[in-house]
């Protein structure tokens, strides 16, 4: 399983790992920060890549998962001289920003295309960013925004319904959201 850094404050399903990581980037300096961070609780390993203008990633692995073949190639490549680059992240973070704001920009493009005011259409992608940055950290609990998302595409009629991220009632939806749920369209 494979994922992004994670967050301050974000739940993960291996507290301690997370302690151990924490532990570890405080020696990463006088480590001269090598290129992996590895940390394990004796139940999982977690190789958190590590190198320099590159986007993080984070390969987990369960000790039951050492049988598969594939998944212990990724132990034999952190720890060998010759072959750890094959872990190394193929995107910098300015090919991902450049990738991110060309993204961006074509949504809004397309969305003025439909016929959204310019002002309107500006005000919704900043909106976008801002729930994306709260939902990274943690301002947004649960992946509550990325749930709405994800809802919206299996129903999208109910996309108007979901609205509640500008709405002055999203107060009494949060609890409904934070716990899991979709917010009921009688909310907005």
């Amino acid at each position: 399983m494979e994922a992004g850094g994670a967050s301050p404050g974000r739940q993960r399903a291996w507290p301690e790992s997370d302690a151990a990581f924490a532990q570890l980037q405080r020696y990463a300096i006088a480590l001269e920060n090598p290129p992996l961070l590895i940390v394990s609780d004796m139940q999982r390993f977690r190789v958190h890549t590590n190198w320099t203008n590159t986007i993080q990633k984070v390969i987990e692995i369960p000790l039951e998962d050492l049988a598969d073949d594939r998944r212990r190639r990724v132990l034999k490549w952190a720890f060998s001289e010759t072959e750890v680059n094959q872990l190394k992240p193929d995107q910098t973070r300015q090919e991902l920003t450049a990738k991110v704001a060309e993204d961006f920009a074509q949504l809004a493009q397309r969305l003025r295309e439909r016929g959204h005011e310019p002002q309107a259409v500006a005000h919704f992608v900043n909106r976008l960013v801002f729930c994306m940055l709260a939902e990274d950290v943690w301002l947004l609990p649960n992946k509550m925004f990325t749930r709405m998302l994800e809802a919206s595409l299996r129903k999208p009629d109910d996309f108007e319904a979901m609205r509640v991220i500008s709405s002055p009632r999203c107060r009494r939806a949060a609890p409904s959201v934070r716990a899991g749920g979709v917010v009921q369209r009688r909310l907005v």
